[in-house]
């Protein structure tokens, strides 16, 4: 139903009177309810017969014969009104669960962040500090370290050989291949030796290989020096 059946049929009114077909009532309820003009065209046409209606009782001066003033709209009492109130309900409700459920994942995400925020800045005691020199080839590790039973850092000294470059970066691959991490931006420190810290967590009791790379003046870089070091199951 469009808004010419609508003025060509007096639809409002008819529907206003009860005189309309079933099929039409049904229709312009379903029309109204997304249509603001003709919502406000049936409130201001059930306004003015409310007017009327009032205005023939005082007239009449006979209050047995006046109509009284509805206190609900009739359209308000239809099927189709009801029918997408209850709809606009349930998506307001499942709208809201959604929401509760989300922030409630995004709140347990924030507090174990927080958790191991906190473990990791807590101050920890005998801390792992592993010395490693420069080894040629693929050699057995010279250094053996025993993994804390409590999740810490372990700190890790490389040996430089040759300190003398712009820049330095290392990479540690556990004994299949694949890179645990990389360190990039890395400076020796008073002993000629680059410090990195990694945390027990990411580890395993396995074999390890630490390839150190040197930044040169023309900005290429050059592998320098590999380090071996294995990992012990927590004791």
């Amino acid at each position: 139903m469009n808004h010419d059946d609508i003025d060509s049929n007096q639809i409002i009114e008819r529907y206003l009177t009860d005189k309309v077909s079933p099929e039409e009532r049904e229709a312009f309820e379903l029309h109204y309810l997304s249509c603001q003009d003709c919502l406000d065209q049936l409130e201001a046409a059930e306004v003015l017969r409310d007017e009327l209606r009032n205005t023939d009782a005082d007239s009449a001066g006979s209050e047995a014969h006046a109509s009284p003033v509805p206190r609900n709209r009739s359209y308000l009492r239809s099927p189709a009104y009801s029918l997408a109130a209850t709809a606009l309900l349930g998506l307001a409700i499942v709208t809201l669960i959604y929401t509760l459920q989300v922030f409630n994942e995004e709140r347990t995400l924030r507090l174990e962040s927080d958790a191991r925020l906190a473990v990791m800045l807590a101050p920890h005691e005998n801390t792992p500090v592993v010395r490693l020199g420069a080894t040629r080839g693929v050699r057995p590790p010279a250094a053996a370290v025993a993994l804390p039973l409590d999740p810490g850092p372990i700190v890790l000294v490389l040996e430089l050989n040759d300190p003398d470059y712009r820049d330095f970066s290392a990479t540690m691959r556990h004994s299949g291949g694949e890179a645990v991490w990389t360190a990039e931006n890395l400076v020796p420190d008073v002993t000629d030796s680059l410090v990195v810290t990694v945390h027990s967590a990411s580890l395993e009791a396995s074999d390890y290989r630490i390839d150190v790379r040197g930044l040169e003046a023309n900005g290429e870089w050059r592998d320098l020096a590999g380090y071996a070091v294995r990992f012990l199951p927590a004791e």
